[in-house]
């Protein structure tokens, strides 16, 4: 009952006119910034350095060259997996041509078809030698610290450069 008896205590209060100011946002860290994307860049194949048109920290495009191998010996194995794509290919158009007429067997045919499709196997896999010698930027970035020279050779553990996304990033920090 008697603390019901006792008048509120008064609060004291200041009043001030508002001003408008302008608040700095910027904050000092220690941290990391990581790329969206980032690759490490290897050879595919072993081979002397062709050409390499770039250079460290070079912005690249998706698709740009960035260095290419001797492909010489790719291309001498290519044209001789399409030779003998094209002889079977011929054999077997013979064999079935054969068999409208009932001259060939089936046996024959069979052998045919299976060596046809064996040379496309290697036609392709002679088109993948080739291309394994061009490395191209898998996506628009830029170059790390990039040093082959024309002639050099390399080894697929080799790693030539880094490639990174920088159109967005992402920042660590405590």
């Amino acid at each position: 009952q008697a603390a019901s008896t006792q008048e509120p205590s008064a609060t004291r209060v200041s009043v001030a006119s508002p001003e408008s100011r302008e608040l700095e946002d910027r904050y000092s860290a220690v941290g990391t910034i990581l790329p969206l994307r980032s690759i490490e860049l290897r050879p595919l194949a072993a081979g002397r350095v062709e050409t390499a048109p770039v250079t460290s920290g070079a912005r690249v495009a998706e698709g740009d060259l960035i260095f290419e191998l001797d492909s010489r010996v790719a291309q001498a194995e290519r044209a001789d997996a399409r030779a003998t794509y094209e002889e079977a290919r011929q054999e077997l158009q013979r064999f079935l041509e054969l068999q409208d007429r009932n001259v060939s067997s089936e046996a024959t045919i069979e052998t045919a078809r299976a060596a046809f499709r064996r040379a496309e196997a290697a036609v392709r896999l002679a088109q993948a030698n080739v291309e394994d010698r061009r490395l191209v930027a898998p996506f628009d970035g830029v170059l790390g610290a990039f040093d082959l020279d024309r002639g050099e050779y390399i080894e697929p553990s080799t790693i030539v450069s880094t490639l990174e996304d920088l159109s967005a990033v992402e920042a660590e920090f405590a």
